[in-house]
């Protein structure tokens, strides 16, 4: 039985903190649908969860040090597509150039991106 497609309803500051957050700490996947978010505090993912209005489960994942960490990961093309329109790419870490980030949420954007990173250094 296929999966019924769900939109997203993310807009505003939400929309612009997840880019942000999937900016530095997320992942799009190959495939061209998938976005993975990655976090050591499975409650940070969880208060996230409930801001994005994702249903998708939060699962444990292991590093090659045996650290735990946990993850939300979710399909969607259209927001997949949007993510490619900003700048962002599969392989982000080695392909990153400038983003496309809307002026007017633009702190919303670097709010994502420090929670996403977890540190500001000099």
């Amino acid at each position: 039985m296929p999966h019924k497609r769900k939109d997203l309803n993310i807009t505003g500051s939400n929309l612009w903190y997840l880019v942000g957050l999937i900016t530095s700490d997320g992942c799009l996947s190959k495939d061209g649908r998938h976005i993975d978010i990655t976090s050591s505090d499975k409650n940070y993912l969880l208060q996230l969860r409930k801001a994005t209005g994702l249903s998708n489960k939060i699962t444990a994942k292991y590093g090659g040090n045996k650290n735990i960490a946990y993850r939300i990961q979710f399909a969607n093309r259209q927001f997949y597509d949007f993510l490619l329109s900003v700048g962002l790419t599969p392989h982000k870490s080695l392909t990153l150039g400038s983003l496309n980030i809307t002026e007017n949420y633009f702190h919303d954007f670097l709010r994502g991106l420090i929670d996403g990173d977890g540190c500001i250094r000099r």
